[in-house]
């Protein structure tokens, strides 16, 4: 009888462990998605981003060009500023830290709700 009562119980413990296990489980997958899915939110939002600066810059560069000549720009206009961008910001192809100073002064509030989110 004492060994069937023991057998119960390392049974018990066995399947209370593997619920345990499962349930870790679960919640590393859960966690690892949310993860996946703020990453790929903040990737969609930079490339917006990103666009929007393009489209002004262009927008500026074809301003200065009518202005100057009212015909197509040299493209020495357009070399600086590019040059000047690309110091001023992180390139696309590396992953942008969440202290980046650049994403601070271009979207605090969205900066804001991912700190609120963690």
């Amino acid at each position: 009888m004492q060994v069937a009562k023991k057998a119960v119980e390392s049974v018990k413990e066995t399947a209370a462990n593997i619920g345990a296990s499962a349930k870790s489980g679960m919640e590393k997958t859960k966690a690892v998605e949310e993860m996946a899915t703020r990453k790929k939110e903040e990737r969609i939002h930079l490339a917006e981003l990103e666009k929007q600066e393009a489209r002004n810059h262009n927008a500026a560069v074809r301003q200065s060009a009518t202005s100057v000549g009212g015909g197509p720009h040299t493209g020495q206009v357009a070399g600086k500023h590019d040059a000047q961008l690309e110091l001023a910001r992180p390139r696309t192809q590396q992953p942008v830290s969440m202290g980046s100073q650049w994403v601070l002064k271009k979207c605090p509030q969205w900066l804001d709700n991912i700190r609120a989110m963690s």
